[in-house]
């Protein structure tokens, strides 16, 4: 029978103390994004609650908060947001496509009022009345339609799911925003 030795830490890994002030650090930021953003969360809450229209938050909600694939690099991001910026002054939809919506959002555009996020993820709730819940499977059933059909100058569209079935739902989303003469730029995969 072979005994252990107590005393033995020669196995147990370690980090160095540099990978550990990184770790932490980068725990902190984490930490401090998560609590930023429910207190925009309750901001938004409480302004539902008191029957107020919500103010554009001048706080931006970092994506790293929202660990999910769906995530663009933000190269790809900040590529859209110009994209948009270049090619409209107008009203703006970002269909399943938060992670545009937030970095167009970050670099201030003049129409940042204009901006609308259709997402069906309810976190991005805390956009007030910037954020529409929506759900491809039901194109044409999302809050205010009525006041936001035929309203679009521009739309990016990234459908969730890379299937014929998504993608036409998705576009009569698409169609139903769009104003004549609207631009769109459509992300796959």
């Amino acid at each position: 029978m072979s005994t252990l030795d107590d005393d033995d830490d020669d196995d147990i890994p370690q980090l160095s103390t540099h990978a550990l002030a990184a770790l932490q650090q980068f725990m902190s930021e984490q930490q401090e994004q998560e609590e930023m953003f429910e207190r925009l969360k309750q901001k938004a809450e409480d302004r539902f609650e008191e029957g107020e229209k919500a103010e554009v938050e001048e706080e931006i909600v970092s994506m790293d908060l929202f660990k999910e694939d769906w995530q663009y690099h933000d190269d790809t991001s900040l590529k859209l947001a110009q994209e948009v910026m270049n090619n409209t002054r107008g009203r703006v939809a970002c269909i399943s496509a938060p992670t545009a919506f937030v970095k167009l959002k970050s670099l201030k555009p003049p129409n940042a009022r204009e901006l609308f996020l259709f997402e069906y993820d309810a976190r991005f709730d805390v956009y007030g009345d910037r954020f529409v819940r929506y759900d491809f499977n039901h194109p044409l059933d999302f809050a205010r339609a009525t006041e936001l059909a035929a309203s679009m100058d521009f739309v990016v569209v990234d459908p969730p799911f890379l299937s014929e079935e998504c993608a036409t739902k998705t576009l009569s989303t698409v169609r139903f925003l769009a104003k004549e003469g609207c631009k769109v730029l459509m992300c796959t995969g």
